[in-house]
């Protein structure tokens, strides 16, 4: 059943022989457009399936004095409330709801409950009363359930192609318990779309605050139809969730093919001009604009003029599907020239650089993050999966899967698991018999281990005892005593905690009564992961025992997987230590330079481009104020050390850009204030200020209520 409300529109910014370029080759930039009007739903059957965080953190208050949960839940009736509305509207419409609790461990307390009149409010509010924040965040367990439950319905004997999943996961927090190893965890979703030839389950993650794990929400969505939304404000989570809701629900056109011929298309991922670009899906009443390039030999020679008329077309082919499979549609287009400079496609070059510079400044940053911090090798350690379930004295550190998914400790002096071939010892846990400062660290590594709530790694410690003799012969252990203690008796998820809490400079301590560091230990214990932690902290690998033993020296069998292990982490710092320690100032140097030539260009970049705007009266144009705000964030990402929050921000603002979403991320407030003050030299942003809109000028009218139904 071919469509012909359907429109298209392809074409250039300059006239035809007017291209800019050099001598030999002229360059045109173009766009092509396709818009779908609004439409019915296209499904028959919905499912919804929401993985929600509820650790500790969820419980954390908000500027409004409410809760991270709180406005959760008000998200989450809402929405319930637009569903229960739209079945009213449509009573052959069917839709589906199950939801996943995980903290430490996962629940489902609404499995596939349908969208009727029975699912009124007082079983909204009883279904969401039962979502309390507690524990850990485990994300591995909560991917596998949601997989799980995906799979179940893929997979079941009713679903077909007038069928549509949406899991919309969300989390506020990092992962504190499970594997966090992010290409494994993203394998977990990843290997869905071959249960069904036709691959309909759209993933959808959302960053709920800015202290979530920006990185491996990023990862977890670049899988097929998988989204990264990241919450600024809390109070505008209604705002996300709706646009989710309506492109779950209206979705037209999916599997969508554009072919150029005679041009090229960008590809805003990765930042490449290709000839055949793949795009999952499009909504009903959507708008997408994609950019479009013509580069052309330029021939003087008059025999020639024929081969250069030809070379001078271009086209655009798209091939799509309908998102009930109803039936496919292919539309050709010839780009068209212009009599005169095109304004309109004028200001979409003005995207085009915005989305360049974004690219290049997400390059550096992740560049910068590289060096700083080295990627572990041995993500596969992980807190143990009933961590959290079993009674302990803070003894465990870390674990590891192996084939047989055993769980052990590495800890020194114990009998060998049947794990033994890795050649890693099991330790009972140790007794601790010392003062103030170690007895309140075992009481808060308690605490956390049987309360998971995040609490207490956000109150500081107490003030550590003053030790001092206030008698002739009185011995008093100093905090550098205490941590080699600890470390001697393998209790090193207290070491950790002395090294972040009290001081840093701990990592290095090195009492003068005692023959080994806190490396030597690790290393002698064999135990691989405190050795990584203690060298990512910035312990100093280049330092001898007392008695004249380096770090190489204290290795076990050379035939040990164990001790090949240390070994290839001890040459790895070894080298970044030496190098660091000779080249510091010229890094540093070389780093700001660099980071300066960056800021410069966007500088100069902004004000060149408000120039333009005030030059064409486009200073209150939406679509080119969003352009500024873009840079602005550029900017301040460019001015911050954490690497996750500028991310976070510049991640989600090119996705914005890329797939023209309709939420408009406007609260910088925490990028704001993790940035470093800006120069005043920098006049783009003397006088800039961000858009207060909450939509972007992408977004339709259909999107627009929705949003605004789920918000209010």
């Amino acid at each position: 059943m071919p469509s012909t409300i359907i429109t298209h529109e392809a074409k250039f910014l300059h006239p035809r022989g007017e291209e800019p370029g050099s001598t030999k080759e002229s360059v045109n930039f173009g766009i092509y457009r396709m818009t779908i009007p609004q439409k019915p739903i296209q499904y028959k059957t919905v499912h919804w399936i929401f993985t929600i965080d509820r650790s500790g953190s969820m419980n954390d208050f908000c500027q409004d004095r409410k809760t991270k949960m709180d406005h959760l839940k008000h998200t989450l009736t809402n929405m319930f409330n637009y569903l229960i509305k739209l079945k009213k509207e449509h009573q052959a419409f069917q839709q589906f709801v199950t939801i996943i609790m995980f903290d430490h461990e996962t629940e489902i307390v609404a499995n596939n409950i349908e969208v009727d009149d029975t699912l009124g409010a007082e079983n909204i509010k009883d279904l969401l009363a039962q979502i309390v924040p507690r524990g850990s965040t485990n994300i591995e367990l909560a991917l596998e359930k949601a997989a799980d439950t995906i799979k179940k319905i893929l997979t079941s004997s009713s679903y077909d192609n007038t069928q549509q999943t949406n899991h919309i996961f969300m989390s506020d927090g990092n992962v504190t318990m499970g594997n966090s190893n992010k290409a494994y965890l993203k394998e977990k979703l990843n290997l869905l779309p071959n249960l069904t030839p036709d691959y309909i389950s759209t993933n959808t993650f959302i960053g709920f605050g800015s202290h979530h794990d920006a990185k491996l929400l990023q990862t977890l969505s670049d899988i097929p139809k998988g989204e990264y939304y990241f919450v600024d404000s809390i109070e505008n989570a209604g705002m996300i969730y709706g646009e989710i809701l309506y492109n779950g629900l209206y979705e037209y056109f999916n599997n969508i093919t554009l072919k150029t011929e005679g041009c090229e298309i960008y590809n805003y991922e990765k930042d490449t001009w290709v000839s055949k670009l793949h795009v999952y899906a499009l909504s009903s009443g959507q708008e997408r604009t994609w950019h479009l390039r013509k580069k052309t030999v330029v021939m003087s020679d008059e025999s020639t003029q024929d081969e250069n008329k030809s070379e001078n077309r271009a086209t655009v082919d798209a091939y799509c599907t309908n998102a009930a499979k109803d039936f496919q549609e292919g539309f050709f287009r010839a780009v068209t020239y212009p009599e005169s400079l095109d304004k309109e496609v004028e200001k979409y070059l003005w995207r085009q650089k915005t989305q360049e510079k974004m690219k290049k400044v997400d390059n550096f940053i992740t560049e910068q993050q590289a060096q700083e911090k080295p990627p572990s090798i041995f993500d596969h350690y992980k807190v143990p999966s009933n961590y959290y379930n079993r009674p302990h004295s803070g003894q465990r550190l870390y674990d590891i899967d192996d084939d047989d998914d055993d769980e052990w400790n590495l800890y020194p002096g114990a009998k060998r698991s049947k794990l033994s071939k890795l050649n890693v010892p099991v330790l009972s846990p140790p007794t601790l018999k010392h003062n103030y400062t170690i007895s309140k660290l075992e009481e808060t590594t308690n605490a956390d281990t049987k309360n998971a709530s995040s609490c207490a790694a956000n109150t500081p410690l107490p003030s550590p005892v003053n030790k001092k003799k206030d008698k002739p012969g009185a011995e008093y252990l100093t905090e550098e005593c205490e941590i080699i203690d600890l470390a001697e008796k393998g209790t090193w998820i207290m070491v950790m905690e002395m090294i972040d809490k009290v001081h840093s400079t701990l990592v290095n301590s090195f009492p003068e009564n005692k023959n080994h560091a806190l490396l030597h230990l690790a290393i002698e214990q064999e135990n691989v992961k405190a050795t990584e932690q203690l060298l990512v902290r910035g312990a100093n690998p280049t330092v001898s025992t007392r008695d004249g033993k380096s770090c190489k020296d204290l290795l076990g069998k050379p035939s040990s997987i164990t001790s090949g292990a240390l070994k290839t982490l001890i040459e790895k710092y070894t080298t970044r230590f030496l190098e660091d320690d000779d080249s510091t100032e010229k890094t540093v140097a070389a780093e700001k330079t660099t980071r300066d030539d960056y800021l410069k260009e966007l500088d100069e970049f902004m004000l060149e481009m408000k120039f333009y705007m005030s030059e064409n009266n486009l200073d209150d144009d939406e679509f080119m104020k969003n352009l500024c705000d873009d840079i602005y964030v550029c900017i301040k990402s460019l001015n911050t050390k954490c690497h996750n929050i500028s991310r976070m921000f510049l991640g989600v603002r090119s996705l914005s850009q890329g797939r023209e979403r309709a939420y408009n991320i406007n609260n910088f407030r925490d990028l704001e204030n993790a940035s470093n003050p800006i120069s005043g030299h920098y006049r783009s942003l003397s006088s800039h200020s961000t858009s207060e809109s909450k939509k972007t000028s992408y977004a339709s009218q259909g999107a627009a209520d929705v949003m605004r139904a789920v918000s209010e």
